[in-house]
C-alpha cells in the first residue's frame, strides 16, 4: 500500500544502478532496500501523487556502494629456530582501490609496547 499522506501518496522506484535491486515496500517513505550486491552509484526515486490539481513531484536519492575492503590474511604462523631472516607471506592489497598493506610486530622477545 503507497505511503498515505494529508498531500498525497509517495512511492519509491529504482532508476539506475549496476544490478537492480529489490525495494521491499516500494509505498513506504521508510522502507528496506536489498540486492545492492555491486560496487557502483545506484539511483532511486520517490515520487509524491497528489489527487487534486497539483502536480507530483519527485526527488533523486543516490546511494553509493564501495568494494568491500581486501580481508588481511597473515598466512600460517612460522615457527623457526636460530634464524635471523625469513619470509612473511600476507595476501595481496586492491592496488585498484588504492589499498595498502603493511606488516608490524606483534610480539618481539625483550621488546616492550609503549
Amino acid at each position: 500500500m503507497p505511503f498515505q499522506s494529508v498531500f498525497g501518496t509517495g512511492e519509491w522506484t529504482f532508476d539506475e544502478g549496476p544490478v537492480t535491486p529489490v525495494i521491499e515496500n516500494p509505498g513506504l517513505h521508510n522502507t528496506w532496500v536489498t540486492g545492492l550486491t555491486q560496487p557502483g552509484t545506484y539511483s532511486f526515486v520517490w515520487t509524491v501523487t497528489t489527487n487534486d490539481v497539483c502536480a507530483s513531484t519527485s526527488a533523486t536519492l543516490d546511494v553509493d556502494v564501495e568494494t568491500p575492503i581486501t580481508v588481511a590474511d597473515a598466512g600460517e604462523d612460522l615457527e623457526y629456530c636460530d634464524v635471523d631472516v625469513f619470509t612473511l607471506t600476507g595476501n595481496a592489497p586492491n592496488a585498484t582501490e588504492d589499498e595498502e598493506g603493511t606488516w608490524s610486530p606483534d610480539y618481539i622477545p625483550g621488546w616492550i609496547r609503549s
